[in-house]
C-alpha cells in the first residue's frame, strides 16, 4: 500500500517496505476552503467543467476548473448562490442547466442555474434528505429521507413508487438507479432490496450480514452489472440479480461514507465517514481489490467522491470544509500503477 500525504512542499508515498518517493510540487492537488461549514455534497457538472458543493452553511458554489489558480492566488467560486432556509444535504445533476438539491427540512429544489431561481419544489416529510438521484435517461427521480421514506418520481413529480421502511436512526437510507434504468437499489440498515423499474417488483432481498454497522453508500458498476456498497471498514461488490458476493475491498478503519467507480469499471474510489474519524480515501484496483494508495488530503471525514467522465480526476468534499481536485492520470504515472 502507499500513503500520499499532503504536504506544502512535497508529496511522500510510503508502501509497506517503508520505501519513501518525493514527488514534486506540481503534483499537488488543488485543495480549496470552499465553505464555512461541513459540506453535505459535491460533484461534477457542465462535461466536468465545473464542480457544484454544498454545504451546511445554506451556500451552493460553483467552481470552474478551466484555468488552475497558482499558489499565491485564491480560488474564487464561479457562482454562490444561498439557500436561506436550511443547510443543504444532497445534490443531482438533471441536465445542463437544471439541478436537483435536498436540504436538512426534507424539501428538495428543482433548480435552473441559468435564471438562479427555484422552479419547483417536492416538500418531504421534515427531515434530512440522505440520497438524492436521477435515471441516466433523466426520467425519474428517487429520494431517500432520514425516517425510512423512499420516493421515486417523474418530472412532473407524481409518485411512481414509495416505500416505508423500518430504518436504523444511525443509518440512513439510500437509493440508486441502474445506468441501464432498468433497475434500483435500496438500502436500509444492513438490508438491500433490488427492484425492476417497469413494474416496481421486488426481485431479491439480500443482507450485508458481517458489516457491524450497515450500508453507508452504494452505485452501480458503470456498466450496470453490478452494485458496489460501503458499509464498515470494506467495500463489497456484489451480482444484484442473485446477491452473490463477487469479491471484497478490505482496508478503511471506520466506516464507508462514500464510493465511486471509474466509468471505464478499472478503479474504485472509497471515502472514509464519521465512525472512528475515518478521513482517508483509497483508490483500489476493481479487478484484483487490491489497494492502490491511500489519499490524506482531507482533514475530516469524506462526504463525496467522483471521477471525472474521463477518469484523469476525482473530485472529493469532506466535513473539513475543503474540496480537492487530483489528477489520478499524474498520480498513477508516479506511483507506477
Amino acid at each position: 500500500m502507499k500513503i500520499i500525504k499532503f504536504s506544502l512542499f512535497f508529496l511522500l508515498l510510503f508502501n509497506t517496505n517503508c520505501k519513501v518517493i518525493t514527488i514534486q510540487t506540481d503534483f499537488l492537488p488543488l485543495k480549496i476552503h470552499a465553505h464555512n461549514d461541513y459540506i453535505y455534497d459535491s460533484c461534477f457538472y457542465s462535461n466536468d467543467k465545473y464542480a457544484i458543493s454544498i454545504s451546511n452553511d445554506t451556500y451552493l458554489k460553483i467552481w470552474e476548473f478551466k484555468s488552475i489558480p497558482t499558489k499565491s492566488k485564491q480560488f474564487i467560486p464561479y457562482k454562490t448562490i444561498c439557500f436561506p432556509d436550511m443547510g443543504l444535504r444532497k445534490i443531482a445533476v438533471f441536465s445542463e442547466h437544471f439541478i436537483l438539491i435536498g436540504n436538512n427540512l426534507g424539501n428538495v429544489y428543482f433548480y435552473d442555474l441559468n435564471k438562479e431561481i427555484i422552479i419547483d419544489q417536492y416538500d418531504g416529510p421534515n427531515v434530512p434528505v440522505s440520497a438524492l438521484t436521477i435515471t441516466h435517461d433523466n426520467k425519474l427521480i428517487g429520494m431517500a429521507f432520514n425516517n425510512g421514506q423512499i420516493l421515486v418520481l417523474n418530472k412532473k413529480k407524481e409518485k411512481l413508487f414509495e416505500l416505508d421502511l423500518e430504518i436504523n436512526s444511525k443509518i440512513s437510507p439510500i437509493i440508486a438507479f441502474c445506468p441501464d434504468n432498468r433497475f434500483v437499489a435500496i438500502s436500509h440498515g444492513y438490508q438491500v432490496k433490488i427492484f425492476k423499474i417497469d413494474n416496481w417488483s421486488e426481485i431479491i432481498s439480500f443482507a450485508i450480514s458481517d458489516s457491524t454497522f450497515g450500508v453507508h453508500s452504494m452505485i452501480f458498476t458503470s456498466d450496470g452489472s453490478y452494485l458496489l456498497t460501503g458499509a464498515h471498514i470494506e467495500a463489497c461488490l456484489w451480482n444484484f440479480i442473485d446477491g452473490k458476493l463477487i469479491r471484497r475491498f478490505h482496508g478503511h478503519f471506520g466506516k464507508i461514507s462514500s464510493i465511486a467507480v471509474s466509468t471505464n469499471n478499472k478503479m474504485i474510489a472509497t471515502g472514509g465517514g464519521l465512525r472512528y474519524f475515518d478521513s482517508t480515501i483509497k483508490l483500489w484496483n476493481f479487478d484484483t481489490s487490491k489497494e492502490i494508495c491511500e489519499l490524506t488530503f482531507h482533514e475530516m471525514p469524506i462526504s463525496a467522491v467522483h471521477f471525472s467522465m474521463d477518469n484523469r480526476f476525482l473530485l472529493s468534499s469532506s466535513f473539513d470544509e475543503t474540496i480537492v481536485l487530483t489528477d489520478i492520470e499524474q498520480l498513477t504515472n508516479a506511483i507506477g500503477n
